[in-house]
């Protein structure tokens, strides 16, 4: 992708339909690896091999991302029962190598008293056929098209334990800290980007606007939360 550093990027989307309540989210993943070698991670065709489809404690796998890794998708939490996933990896739109969860609240009308609402996701690599964990040396998150739908959503996205994050120069992103007790001390343990309520067409890298990449390092798992704001 033309607007990526090198080494390529995971990139997330979160995307929503105009004048609908829904947020969606959008992941491409590539990995810079050891031996300085970068490889893009393709999600596809993922089978849930735990737990009940769409309820926390889920989890898919997402079989040879590349030839070496899969990756397990786990539903690790949401804001309230009315947040339900719709669709594990759309394939309809978006980029055909990404990972690709479609979320909703209340089916896409957010009921009085709700103004903000996510899931969670854990994102953890293994070798290829087994639950053995593996850590990928080095590599990037890019969530893109994280705008609004011109009336009164904005999306948001949240990365854990990432190491450092990189705006572009146009940016109308916001970025705050995400603060969490760890053993009894408040810790920053990962940042929150919101975009705008003005809506960008299609996911596209080109919008380099509303896009944000944050860099991991030794990595064998990372968490995002993808959320709305009405």
């Amino acid at each position: 992708m033309k607007t990526y550093l090198c080494p390529p990027s995971i990139a997330i989307n979160t995307h929503l339909t105009t004048f609908l309540r829904r947020s969606l989210l959008l992941i491409l993943l590539s990995f810079y690896v050891l031996f300085a070698s970068a490889q893009e991670l393709v999600f596809k065709d993922p089978v849930l091999i735990s737990g009940v489809a769409g309820q926390d404690g889920a989890i898919y796998r997402f079989s040879k991302v590349n030839n070496n890794v899969d990756a397990l998708v786990t539903i690790s939490g949401r804001s309230s029962s009315l947040v339900s996933l719709v669709n594990l990896d759309m394939t309809f739109t978006g980029h055909g190598k990404a990972f690709q969860p479609q979320v909703t609240c209340n089916n896409n009308t957010t009921p009085a008293g709700i103004s903000d609402w996510w899931m969670e996701f854990k994102i953890s690599f293994v070798n290829t056929g087994s639950n053995t964990p593996t850590i990928v040396d080095s590599f990037k998150v890019t969530a893109l098209d994280v705008d609004g739908n011109n009336d009164k959503i904005n999306e948001w996205v949240s990365f854990y334990n990432l190491k450092t994050f990189l705006f572009e120069s146009n940016t109308q992103l916001a970025s705050s800290n995400i603060m969490e007790p760890v053993v009894g001390v408040n810790t920053l343990v990962g940042r929150k980007f919101e975009g705008p309520v003005q809506n960008y067409l299609d996911v596209d890298t080109n919008a380099t606007r509303v896009m944000v990449t944050n860099s991991y390092q030794a990595t064998n798992n990372f968490r995002i939360r993808t959320g709305g704001h009405s």
